[in-house]
Formats: C-alpha cells, structure tokens, sequence
C-alpha cells in the first residue's frame, strides 16, 4: 500500500467526493427540479467545495462545506416525501462529515480517524431511518422512539467525549 502523503490534494479526497457525487445523481433523480437541473446544482456545488478544500491559500478552506451543504440541501428540499429521498439526504450528511473529516492537508486516513464524528450521525440516520419503517404511523409511538433516539445519541456523544465514564473503576465488595 503506498504513502497517501505524496499524493495530491484533491486525489486524496477523490473516494469521499465520488460518494458525494453518486448521492447527488440519486437526489438529481427524484427531485421535481428536473434531472438535468438538479444534477446541475449538484455537480456544481460538488466542484466548487472540491476547489475551495484544495486552496493553497488556505483562507477559503474553513466555507468549503458550505456551497457542498447549499446544493445538498436545494436537492433535497426540492425531492419529494419518498423512503429514496429521505435515506438519500440523510447518507449525504453523513458523507459530508466525513468528507470534511478527510480534509487533505490533514495526516492521511482522516475519514478513518473521524469515524466517531460521523459514524454517530450515520447510527442517528439509520436509527432513524429503521424506526420510521418499524414502528406504527400515529403521533404518541413516533414521539417515544424520536425521544429514545436522541437519548441514545445524546449518551453515545457523551461516552464517547468522555470514555473514562464507561469504567467505573475497580468493582465494589461487600
């Protein structure tokens, strides 16, 4: 396996930028502005967060996600109520994550190493996700399982900030 190091920047983030492209194609798809315009907007606010994470300068750097998060978003606003959609949007933050976590002038393997920065989200999205499908449709079963999962969430975030909570130390006796 070679160095990833002496690669250059944007190559480095090519593998979280093509699966930030096929989610787009697949929002471009289902959403009402067209396939051909929302692929536009898509494709476009791609090329432009890929220019802006690249810069040499490094002053543009910090808005890169920000076009990315604006066509993302118009894509999605603009899709229709559909399990496609929503799971669609949903795996796309998520990738956004990562790929800022995959920040090239960074050490090599940031997506590995940002794994609990948007591996917690993606568990909230597939909870989330799973629950909507599982559980009946009326307003009370809805509430309780929105309720259990930002606990779950909430407490996942908290260990995961603070891992020394999980061990209680050496165990009492009597």
């Amino acid at each position: 396996m070679t160095d990833s190091r002496w690669l250059p920047p944007i190559v480095r983030t090519l593998p979280t930028l093509a699966a930030l492209g096929a989610l787009s194609v697949v929002l471009a798809s289902v959403a009402r502005l067209g396939f051909a315009t929302g692929l536009a907007i898509g494709l476009a606010g791609l090329a432009v967060a890929a220019l802006l994470s690249v810069a040499r300068e490094g002053q543009f750097r910090s808005v890169a996600p920000a076009p990315l998060l604006l066509s993302l978003g118009t894509l999605a606003a603009s899709a229709p109520l559909s399990a496609l959609a929503e799971i669609t949007a949903g795996v796309a933050g998520v990738t956004v994550l990562a790929w800022i976590a995959n920040d090239p002038f960074r050490p090599p393997w940031g997506v590995l190493r940002g794994a609990l920065g948007w591996g917690v989200p993606g568990l909230a999205v597939g909870l989330a996700w799973v629950s909507s499908f599982l559980l009946p449709p009326s307003a009370a079963p809805v509430g309780v399982a929105g309720a259990l999962l930002a606990a779950t969430v909430i407490a996942l975030a908290v260990l995961f900030a603070e891992p020394e909570r999980a061990s209680g130390g050496p165990a009492s006796t009597i």
